[in-house]
Parts: structure tokens; sequence; C-alpha cells
């Protein structure tokens, strides 16, 4: 079985820099390429090189400290993304939700499972879940920001510069990337 592997976009800057600490890379980092390369490491590979980096005593300044500090954020990024739900390739991740209404006795919810899709499609799934008619506006609130339809909010909404585009904004984008439970 392979081993899992995080891509990473790096610089030549970045890999040559990663290279001078871990010589045994050097074939996986493409140094023979230029500009940016998605690099492939396992897991194992990325941590290492992550360990190499912070405890890394020569002296470095200017563009050299920039690059490995940078390379740095970015390898841990990619591999935060490998882990929970961003380990599954977006085409085939399935969300779940449970949509339950507030302040009724006894309680009226459903689950609904979708793919990936703009907030304004999760909308329509939950209309079509709860048996409603889309006959209010509606907004998410998600992590303290809000989404919503920016023509239908702007109608008469004094804040209407602090939503975002729910027609746009995809599940994968505004979703917490651990793939664990919360409420919006």
């Amino acid at each position: 079985m392979n081993s899992p592997r995080v891509k990473v976009l790096l610089s030549i800057l970045h890999r040559r820099e990663i290279a001078a600490l871990l010589p045994e890379l050097t074939s996986v980092l493409s140094l023979d390429s230029q500009n940016g390369r998605v690099v492939a490491l396992t897991v194992e590979q990325a941590g290492k090189v992550l360990h190499a980096i912070r405890s890394d005593q020569r002296p470095k300044r200017g563009i050299v400290q920039w690059g490995l500090e940078d390379a740095y954020r970015l390898i841990q990024d990619s591999l935060k993304n490998s882990q929970g739900i961003g380990s599954i390739p977006v085409g085939q991740r399935v969300y779940q939700f449970k949509i339950t209404m507030l302040d009724h006795s006894p309680a009226i919810w459903r689950r609904i499972q979708v793919k990936s899709c703009t907030l304004d499609r999760l909308h329509e799934h939950l209309q079509t879940a709860m048996g409603w008619t889309n006959s209010h506006l509606h907004q998410f609130h998600i992590d303290g920001e809000r989404w919503g339809d920016p023509k239908l909010l702007s109608d008469g909404f004094e804040d209407e510069d602090l939503f975002y585009n729910s027609l746009t904004a995809k599940l994968d984008r505004v979703l917490p990337k651990s793939g664990e439970r919360f409420t919006f």
C-alpha cells in the first residue's frame, strides 16, 4: 500500500533550501525544474522537512530565511488539509447535515447528505427536505460570517456589505477542514 502523500506547491528557492537540509529528498524535490512545482511528499517526509527546518541552526538572513519560513507554513498547511475531511478529494466528499427547527416541541428535524455545492444550492436542499416553499429570505451564519444572495440581501438591509455571496461559495471552502461537527 502506498504511503499517504501531501501535495505542496514549492518554489525553486523552497526546494533548494529543503534539499540543503535533507539531501535524501533531492530526487523528490525536482531541483532541475524552475519556477513553482507541486511536490508530493509522504506524510513522513513532510514531517522530516518540518523538523529539519525547525531544528536548522545555520545562520539565515533575507530571502533564505523567508523561503524556509514560507516552506514550513506551506507544508504545515498541506499536512493539515490532508487530515480529516481534507484527505477526501472534493468530488468524493459527502457532507451530512442535521437540520433542526428551534423552539419546537417535539423537535422537528431532518438529516440530509449532499456533495459539495454552493451555499445557495444547500439552501435549495434544505427547502426540499423541510417541505418549505422558498417564501422567505435566508442567510447562513458560519463561523461569525454571514452568507446570502447579494441580490436579495442588498435590498433594504443596512449591513449589506457584511454579507458574503452564497451563490458562489462552495461548502468545501466555507466548512471546517477538520470534518468535526459544528453548528451554524
